[in-house]
């Protein structure tokens, strides 16, 4: 069986699942007959409550992509995230694993949240690495982002601490819109001596 016709019978077979799939989730279908091609994406629009879109593709170009990433790229404002071909958008997405000192890893730790991802982990490992404190704790403790010159702080803070910090040149301190705001840690910690694994889910998104 040539392999054109073999490509053809599995984008067949995948766009079958999907339309049968459709009355349970909601999809979006594509295909091209003449290019051997199908293209499968599960609909979905970033933003919040966020949800994960997921694209299968089937023919001369195959793979896997994942979400609307597309509009990350930001064209007319410098060549290192212009869009072209082949090429990867700017990305905050930062999944850590963290060893110790024999290279062992000790913690595995991911959070969605956008560009306030990296906020997010380094408040969770500098408490944990540097602060020694639990994994719950530093999953539970409240987070805050730094946005241009304002910052966004998911607990409020006293008067004393806000003007202390507009002293400093703050433009202003602002309260999360949503929940969803200060993304979700999971977490995985192992402990060799004890030779038990620790886990921390974050309250903050259910099911993330």
């Amino acid at each position: 069986m040539q392999r054109n016709t073999v490509l053809q019978l599995i984008a067949l077979g995948v766009f079958a699942s999907c339309v049968a799939a459709a009355g349970f989730v909601s999809t979006r279908l594509t295909s091209s007959s003449s290019r051997h091609q199908l293209v499968y994406t599960e609909h979905t629009a970033e933003g919040l409550p966020a949800a994960v879109g997921l694209g299968v593709a089937l023919g001369p170009v195959r793979g896997f992509f994942v979400n609307d990433h597309l509009r990350r790229f930001d064209e007319g404002r410098g060549q290192a995230n212009d869009p072209a071909p082949g090429k990867r958008s700017f990305t905050w997405s930062s999944p850590m694993i963290v060893a110790d000192e024999q290279g062992r890893p000790v913690l595995g730790v991911g959070t969605p949240g956008g560009r306030r991802i990296p906020s997010i982990l380094a408040s969770v490992l500098s408490r944990w690495a540097l602060h020694g404190e639990d994994l719950e704790s530093v999953v539970a403790a409240p987070r805050f982002h730094l946005e241009g010159a304002t910052l966004e702080a998911e607990a409020p803070w006293s008067d004393d601490v806000v003007n202390d910090l507009l002293g400093r040149g703050y433009a202003g301190i602002e309260q999360p819109p949503s929940p969803y705001h200060f993304g979700s840690i999971q977490a995985l910690e192992v402990d060799y001596d004890a030779g038990e694994i620790f886990s921390a889910a974050d309250e903050r998104r259910e099911a993330d």
